[in-house]
Order: structure tokens, then sequence, then C-alpha cells
């Protein structure tokens, strides 16, 4: 029931995302272009979380781990109703704070899909979940590139807020990540399984850039560059995130594992398992990384005229 509700909402969702993608060119601001990029990737999931329902629906078991699936889906419909009621909210032009937050959208809910299948072999595994995943550096090095991103966007803007927001944020996503197989009492969450803890690394990172932007103010606080920097490294980052886990899942008619194990036996999926939603996903993302040079070069010829 959970999940039908979550579908419901989804498609919902994705309608929204149709239609505030026509309203955004209608919009009066010179940084209506550059919504396009985000709101694609956006709806990229929302097609990506409707796919998999289908698969389960249509096979009985899903790629991913029911918990994380339904993770990824309660925070797609979340931050995307946030995305959308942020975005139709007024035409005249936003805080650079609440613009940056919301072209970042799209990019945490690729993170939340990722953690969502890194947690399925820590949650007990799904019957057609792809073989090899839950390698803890995934998680780690996913991290260090997103608050790489968070860092260089609030050095080129100057927004401590942002890095703040990016960087608890991140943490977040970190130690849930880690402590909801220990919260579950699944038993793959062993001793030497994953462990929540202190994400010093991060935490060392963020007082880093915490310093790089205080000497960035003080050397050049009057240097601010466009917003569309700021959409070409998270829909890039985003978009990456999310082609590596989608890359993941077995397409129709693939046999998972080439060894026989007496826990995993080999399995087959189904030749139907995916409809035209799965391809319909990677197209949006494909259409979302061509929408950055475009919408850059629209939202140049926007403020030249002006």
């Amino acid at each position: 029931m959970t999940q039908i509700f979550l579908l419901v909402v989804s498609v919902k969702t994705t309608r929204g995302l149709i239609m505030s993608s026509f309203s955004f060119i209608q919009q009066n601001d010179s940084n209506r272009w550059l919504l396009i990029a985000p709101t694609l990737l956006l709806l990229t999931h929302a097609v990506a979380g409707i796919a998999l329902f289908i698969f389960g629906r249509r096979v009985g078991d899903l790629p991913i781990n029911r918990v994380g699936l339904n993770v990824y889906l309660i925070v797609t419909v979340i931050l995307g109703s946030i995305y959308l009621m942020e975005a139709r909210r007024s035409k005249r032009e936003k805080p650079l704070m609440r613009t940056l937050l919301l072209v970042s959208v799209p990019a945490v809910i690729s993170l939340a899909l990722s953690a969502a299948l890194w947690l399925t072999r820590w949650l007990g595994n799904a019957p057609y979940a792809p073989w090899g995943i839950g390698d803890d550096d995934v998680v780690i090095f996913l991290s260090l590139i997103f608050l790489f991103s968070w860092i260089v966007i609030a050095l080129l803007y100057g927004s401590y807020k942002y890095l703040l927001t990016g960087g608890i944020m991140q943490i977040v996503v970190y130690f849930v990540a880690h402590a909801l197989p220990h919260l579950s009492r699944f038993p793959e969450a062993s001793p030497l399984g994953v462990q929540p803890g202190v994400p010093g690394h991060l935490i060392g990172l963020l007082i880093l850039g915490g310093l790089l932007v205080y000497a960035r103010k003080r050397i050049a606080p009057e240097f601010q560059p466009s917003l569309w920097v700021a959409v070409l490294l998270l829909t890039a980052v985003g978009s990456f995130t999310f082609y590596i886990a989608w890359s993941q899942f077995p397409e129709n008619g693939m046999v998972l594992g080439w060894t026989e194990t007496l826990s995993r036996p080999a399995r087959q999926v189904p030749d139907n398992a995916w409809n035209w939603t799965r391809p319909a996903a990677q197209t949006l993302l494909y259409l979302a990384v061509t929408a950055v040079p475009l919408s850059g070069m629209a939202h140049w010829l926007t403020v030249r005229k002006k």
C-alpha cells in the first residue's frame, strides 16, 4: 500500500514537473532557462521510481530492497514537491541561496538512489538485485564527490549557508546509510559489515571548505559567477551518480550470477520485467545533460538583451 501511494504521488509529481517545465519558459527573470536541466533530471527520477514500481508489479520481486525503494520514493516525492512549490512560488528572481538549493535537489535525489541501491545488500538483498553491490568504498567515493561539489559551489558564490546546509545533508545521508541496517536489525549488518559512526573525513573537508570560503570572501568579495556554473556542476554530478546506479540494474532476460551459490542461486530476469519507462528514464537523463549547454546559451542571450 505504501508503494502504491508513493506511485500515485510520483505520477502527480511527474505531471507537475512537466507543467512547470513550460511555466519556466514564461517567467520574466533571466534565470528561467537555468532550471530546465535540473527539472529534467528531477523528472528522470520520477520516471525511474515509476519504472522500479512497475518492475515489482510485473515480476513480483524487485531489483532493489523494498526498504531502499521506499526511501528513494519518499525522498523523490518530498524533495520533488519542495522543488515544485519553490519553483512556482514567484516569477521574480529568487535569492541566491534559495536558487542554489533549488538546483541542488535533483543531485541529492541521485545520491539517495545510490544509497538505496547500496543498502540492498545490508537490508537482506533483493531477488533481482545486481551482484557485487554493497562495497563501502562506493559510499565514501560518492560522499567525497558530493561534498567536493558543495565546497566548490560555496567557494564560487561565497556562501557559508550553502556549505553548512550541503554538509549537514551529506552527513545525514552518510549516517543513515550506515545506521539503517543496524536499526532494522538485519543479520547482514554484523560487526564485519557496515558500522554507523562519525564521518570524520566529511567533517574535516567541511572545516577546510569553511576556511576556503573565508579566504575567498576576503580576497574577492565582489566576485560572483553566473548561476549556470552551479547548474553545470550539480547536473553533471547528479547525472553521473544516477547513471552509475541505474546502469547496474539488470536488463530484461539477463542472467544474474555467473556462478550458482547455495545462498543465492542464479536467476534470470523475465523478458517483460521492464517496460518503456526504463528507456524513458535514460532518455530524460541524456536530455538533462544536453540541456545544460543549451540552457546556458539561452541564459547568456537573455542577459545580453537586457
